[in-house]
């Protein structure tokens, strides 16, 4: 009976989550629409900060409230995976050949600066081993300090490419119809929301772990990332059907620049030592999966193949190939 008890609370609180989670990106749209800002600005900055809020609230949960570091980071992690996993949904949707042929080559910065912090993270682990509990400032390993440079490094390039670079058009949707005012009570509202519903559900996902013996890093990177992952997916597949598929590529790919921030966060708040000599060497599978994926995006934007398998892209398909394969890996050590 606990068992089931667990599992239905995770299924509302999931359900609160997706819903807040999308009216916080409705109202981000709202709010962003109103300065007249580009699809693709819109996409990979303001829409992906939102819709990235309830992994950094779950995973900062999973820190404070419950004290599971493999939580908190599984959920980060898993979350790359699986919005990756999100354009395979676009490119079946849109049904008229490989969706990344028509993506801007603009995407390319936002995955090509994803894989330096991945690629970081690893670095991370391998320097902890070395500098065992040195190098510590403001309780942040040294390791983290690194990664929230190259983050700023990201930022003002993204910033800079974007200022000088071509723009799509503007957004001109109902969504100048609310005034300001009320979009930005609506966003603080359901901003709170989802503050209190990522707290729960990290909560829930330490008692998934109890109840089912299952390690934390499982259970973050599968059921708290899947959870996270849904306002993405929701805002994602709403942005091609408002027809910009440069607007739905570039929130899944801002949101993962955003979301490796967290880590270093997650860093600052956890109190007894760096947080890459405690989490589990299981997350170096997500790591390596996140980077794997990323790249097949970039080579597809260049490469420009107009080639389908099944109606979808050559590049889809390697990455379900690399989805399938990595969590039958992290299935079978996580358990």
């Amino acid at each position: 009976m606990g068992v089931l008890i667990v599992w239905l609370k995770f299924f509302i609180c999931s359900c609160v989550l997706i819903i807040a989670g999308y009216k916080l990106c409705k109202y981000g749209d709202y709010i962003s629409s109103r300065f007249n800002l580009s699809r693709l600005f819109i996409g990979a900055i303001l829409l992906a900060t939102a819709t990235s809020l309830p992994e950094f609230v779950t995973s900062l949960g999973a820190i404070v409230s419950v004290g599971s570091i493999d939580l908190a980071v599984g959920d980060v992690l898993g979350t790359l995976v699986i919005n990756l996993m999100i354009i395979v949904i676009l490119d079946i949707i849109q049904g008229e050949g490989p969706i990344m042929y028509k993506a801007r080559s603009t995407h390319i910065l936002y995955a090509g600066m994803t894989v330096i912090l991945l690629a970081s993270i690893i670095f991370g682990f391998i320097a902890r081993i070395q500098l065992k509990e040195g190098f510590m400032f403001f309780n942040m390993g040294i390791e983290s300090i690194f990664i929230v440079v190259i983050y700023l490094i990201s930022l003002w390039l993204v910033f800079s490419y974007e200022k000088k670079g071509p723009q799509e058009q503007s957004v001109k949707s109902p969504s100048q119809k609310k005034s300001l005012v009320v979009s930005v009570v609506g966003f603080l509202f359901y901003f709170l929301v989802v503050v209190i519903a990522g707290v729960w559900l990290a909560n829930i996902g330490n008692q998934i772990v109890e109840v089912m013996d299952w390690s934390g890093a499982l259970v973050g990177s599968v059921f708290l990332a899947i959870a996270t992952s849904f306002p993405e997916m929701i805002v994602s597949i709403s942005a091609l059907r408002m027809g910009s598929i440069n607007m739905a590529i570039g929130n899944i790919l801002g949101s993962n620049l955003f979301d490796i921030m967290i880590i270093p966060l997650c860093d600052l708040f956890w109190v007894e030592k760096s947080l890459f000599a405690s989490i589990a060497y299981i997350h170096l599978i997500l790591i390596s999966m996140a980077i794997i994926m990323t790249g097949i995006v970039i080579v597809s934007i260049i490469y420009r193949s107009r080639k389908a398998i099944l109606k979808m892209g050559w590049d889809v398909v390697a990455m379900i190939a690399v989805f399938i394969i990595g969590y039958m890996f992290l299935w079978i050590m996580g358990r």
